[in-house]
């Protein structure tokens, strides 16, 4: 009996085992569960960032470029999804306004978390994801990690200019992505950013990213940067001319020091416009928006061997670096790999960095009337009638001072002048700056310092004029800035039949 009663329990256990093995035929496999912060990219163009928390809820999301910024406008619900779901939304949002169709069916795709288990689990995940999202309107799309054309055009002359450097060689496409959207939060140079760990450079791109809104353009930046130089310049001059205007007006105390004033006012007046110009340079040298000479589409018409040109244009009906880059991104993503293909990409690299030579110096140029007129000022603190009157200054504070300017004039004559450079004087100017506050308030009686101190913040408080105005641009450039996002939607919206 027992016998019996054995032999049916095992086969009521087998026949479980049957049933639920079959029950599991078919089924897709459990979506892998990633505890760690990830950075996460999706190329569609729409170029969108995206960084997670350490339960996988996107915290921040970015549009890296135009068409990212029109894809995203009014999307705030993607902050707090998961993952998995904030990618289907990207999706849907990217068939629905025709950026994700028949002609346009790779997704590139980079994944970044803190260690490698991690990062290929989540790219599983984000693969699946793309794909069934897709697939539910009947839309059969693949997805690649190798790298959008430019970013990899990119990563090869950033490695070509550091060859000696066995961390920069060994650089992945995705970690230089990262590094790269961590030196442009301007907090980093790109050569520190790929030293970093990989959660450093996510928490800086999520710090930063979370500050960016959805509408934010590069005319907008471009914009917000001009505003803010102007405003600087203002309420800065308001605020240094305190200590000149205080000796002066207690010249008989002071006269050993009041000639201080000035020199300090020079110098911080002199390091603000340094920098003003080089945030300025260096923006114009990363936002290659200016419209190709027609010499110049003909080169990449030839190296693509197209004949419609407006294939090329952006949404202003411009071709422009960035507007070509974004159609080879597309084209080669979407085409066959071969030995043609990767002819055609040299080919088009070739007559790129020809491009991007002229353009730079067209940069150069439009900037060194700028850079001159900064060194000019510098020069102007040096006039003899000044420096001569400061037998201190003459030997500990400006002698490097000269050199410095004879170093600049000589890069301004032969063209090799940087934005970092122009920074760097800055910071040695703003370092003699503090060296002279510092003799000037050693001075001052604790009385003395109370009033300049309170002289200051009337200065700035009194400001306010050119705080409207600064304000006053900031409100306009952003509500361009919207016009243009909303404007661009709408045309997509009724051209694919977007909500």
């Amino acid at each position: 009996m027992k016998t019996k009663i054995v032999s049916i329990l095992l086969t009521l256990c087998l026949l479980l085992g049957i049933t639920a093995a079959l029950a599991s035929c078919g089924q897709p496999d459990p979506a892998p569960t990633v505890s760690s912060a990830a950075y996460v990219t999706l190329d569609i163009n729409p170029s969108i960032e995206l960084t997670t928390d350490e339960d996988g809820k996107v915290v921040s999301v970015y549009a890296a470029n135009e068409d990212a910024s029109v894809l995203l406008y009014e999307e705030e619900s993607l902050i707090g999804q998961s993952l998995e779901d904030a990618i289907d939304t990207i999706v849907a949002l990217a068939i629905e306004y025709g950026y994700l169709d028949e002609n346009n069916k790779v997704v590139g795709t980079a994944v970044i978390c803190e260690d490698e288990t991690a990062t290929a689990d989540l790219s599983s995940l984000i693969n699946t994801t793309i794909i069934n999202g897709a697939d539910k309107v009947g839309l059969s799309v693949t997805t690649t990690s190798e790298g959008a054309y430019s970013l990899l055009r990119e990563l090869e002359a950033f490695k070509d200019a550091h060859p000696d450097d066995d961390l920069i060689q060994a650089l992945s496409a995705a970690d230089f992505s990262l590094a790269l959207s961590a030196s442009q939060t301007d907090e980093v140079t790109l050569e520190v950013a790929v030293t970093m760990e990989r959660d450093e450079l996510i928490e800086l791109v999520t710090t930063s990213h979370k500050k960016v809104e959805a509408f934010v353009t590069d005319a907008y930046r471009m914009a917000k940067k001009e505003a803010a130089a102007i405003y600087d310049q203002a309420v800065g001059a308001a605020i240094d001319g305190v200590y000149t205007t205080y000796l002066l007006s207690h010249i008989m105390e002071h006269t050993s020091t009041v000639v201080y004033g000035p020199v300090y006012q020079m110098y911080r007046a002199s390091a603000r416009t340094l920098n003003a110009v080089a945030d300025a340079y260096s923006f114009a040298t990363k936002i290659v928006a200016q419209p190709l000479t027609a010499e110049q589409i003909d080169a990449v018409c030839a190296a693509l061997s197209l004949e419609d040109v407006w294939v090329l244009q952006d949404a202003d009906g411009q071709v422009t670096l960035t507007s070509v880059k974004a159609y080879a991104n597309k084209l080669f993503k979407n085409s066959e790999k071969g030995q043609a293909l990767e002819a055609i990409k040299a080919e088009l690299s070739a007559a790129l960095t020809d491009i991007e030579a002229d353009v730079r110096v067209s940069i150069e140029e439009a900037y060194a009337p700028k850079i001159r007129a900064a060194v000019e000022e510098l020069e102007r603190i040096f006039s003899s009638d000044l420096t001569g009157s400061i037998p201190m200054l003459d030997t500990t504070l400006l002698t490097d001072l000269e050199d410095t300017i004879e170093q600049m004039k000589a890069q301004l004559e032969d063209g090799t002048i940087t934005a970092d450079e122009l920074r760097t004087w800055a910071d040695l100017l703003n370092t003699k700056a503090d060296d002279v506050l510092t003799l000037i308030r050693a001075d001052l009686s604790e009385e003395e310092l109370t009033e300049v101190d309170t002289m200051i913040e009337n200065a700035r408080a009194s400001a306010n004029a050119a705080k409207e105005a600064f304000e006053g641009k900031l409100a306009d450039a952003e509500q361009e800035a919207r016009d243009r996002v909303e404007q661009r939607k709408s045309e997509r919206k009724g051209k694919y039949g977007g909500k």
